[in-house]
């Protein structure tokens, strides 16, 4: 780098020298001296131009410096919040356990009592259904000897006259 450097600058210099040694009939001395002022002069302009990038190079540090501190920041706040909605659905998926586990012990409780009522009404149903025939099977039955001794009654009734 230090040798481009040298390079460049003996370039610029041997040109420059036989630009002004050309168009001027001035001393080597006073042509090194307004060459030097001139390469004074560029390297200056250079290094304010190089400050002017360093500055503004520094700014943009700065600023992406603060942007990722800010990243950073909300990072940080994401990953709260999501240990925190973890936390929330874990503790929501325990409740909604717990809860199914209780409505399926009532919902069981439940299916059993109405079962038992199924069953009491059924029994109820068969024995009044029986009783029902039983009836109709007496009443039947006294109807049709209602009637054999009606017509018996007739018939004796009808030969003793």
């Amino acid at each position: 780098m230090e040798r481009k450097c040298e390079n460049h600058l003996s370039r610029i210099s041997s040109s420059k020298l036989d630009r002004f040694t050309s168009n001027y009939d001035i001393p080597w001395f006073d042509a090194s001296y307004v060459i030097a002022q001139s390469e004074l002069t560029e390297t200056t302009a250079q290094l304010k131009t190089c400050q002017e990038q360093l500055v503004k190079a520094l700014a943009d540090v700065s600023r992406i410096s603060d942007e990722l501190l800010h990243h950073q920041q909300l990072l940080e706040q994401s990953e709260k919040q999501r240990k925190l909605l973890e936390t929330q659905l874990k503790d929501a998926e325990a409740k909604l356990d717990a809860v199914q586990t209780e409505n399926a012990y009532s919902s069981k409780k439940i299916a059993d009592t109405l079962e038992q009522r199924v069953r009491v009404i059924i029994e109820f149903f068969y024995y009044n259904t029986r009783h029902y025939l039983v009836i109709m099977s007496i009443k039947n039955h006294m109807i049709t000897r209602l009637i054999y001794n009606t017509v018996a009654l007739n018939y004796t009734v009808v030969e003793s006259h």
